[in-house]
């Protein structure tokens, strides 16, 4: 059924800020675009023939998403609010309900560029691939960009901002942490795991418990492995827990 969508523009500093009571409809349009050259059978047949399990499976993995082509960040950036996050002109916030209509780059002061792995945390030799990686990018209200900075994501117990529901304050252990809202909380915990294959990254203890009950609780959407796709049309690569949610079980410690 076709779900219709309010919208008011407002154009300020060249963009149309737009609020919708509903997110762009019918996204299996695009979704059956975007996977018909994916032969999934082929992508992951070695992994699950194998029955791996624990690090066996993730250095299997590890292998298969090791070989991206690379980009810079200001191509990242372009692609992500052109093509890979864009849908009929529209690029969504990943913690707030702000949407803009933009084919571009945005303004930073609007719209910026969220490193769902903060920067600050870079190591190793493969620093240029982390900052322009497309898996672990996602557009962000410029303010909740800066108020979420390189806190860790976290269970707010004691709430200091509060930003469409994605919250930002202390956890019960009077840590600084962002809880991002409950539709991000699912792809979030899933790039995290990506990001530890992907860059031999070990999730803390505490975090990892954190991820997987996200990664239970708030299951793969269509317009996630869309996303999925969408990059590897750029880079090469997919995030597999994406495409087979059930590899994070085989997984004892990330």
């Amino acid at each position: 059924m076709k779900k219709y969508v309010y919208v008011v523009f407002i154009l300020v500093f060249g963009l149309s800020i737009v609020n919708s009571l509903e997110i762009i409809p019918e996204l299996k349009n695009y979704y059956d675009g975007a996977i018909d050259y994916f032969y999934y059978d082929n992508y992951y047949k070695d992994i699950l023939d194998s029955n791996l399990s624990n690090d066996e499976l993730k250095c299997k993995l590890s292998l298969l998403v090791n070989n991206p082509k690379y980009i810079s960040y200001n191509e990242a950036r372009y692609e992500l609010y052109s093509y890979v996050e864009n849908y009929d002109g529209i690029v969504s916030c990943v913690y707030t309900d702000l949407k803009i209509e933009t084919n571009k780059i945005p303004n930073p002061n609007i719209m910026n560029t969220e490193h769902t792995f903060p920067q600050s945390w870079f190591f190793g030799d493969l620093i240029t691939y982390m900052k322009s990686d497309l898996h672990g990018l996602k557009p962000s209200q410029s303010r909740a960009n800066s108020i979420r900075g390189n806190n860790p994501y976290g269970i707010v117990e004691n709430i200091k901002h509060n930003l469409d529901d994605s919250l930002s304050g202390t956890d019960k252990h009077n840590n600084n942490v962002f809880e991002p809202a409950d539709k991000s909380k699912g792809q979030i915990a899933r790039i995290m795991f990506y990001w530890s294959i992907r860059y031999n990254w070990n999730i803390p203890g505490d975090k990892e418990e954190l991820f997987r009950n996200w990664h239970s609780k708030y299951p793969v959407t269509e317009l996630e492995i869309l996303r999925n796709s969408r990059i590897e049309d750029i880079i090469g690569t997919r995030n597999p827990f994406i495409d087979e949610p059930n590899l994070v079980n085989k997984i004892i410690d990330f």
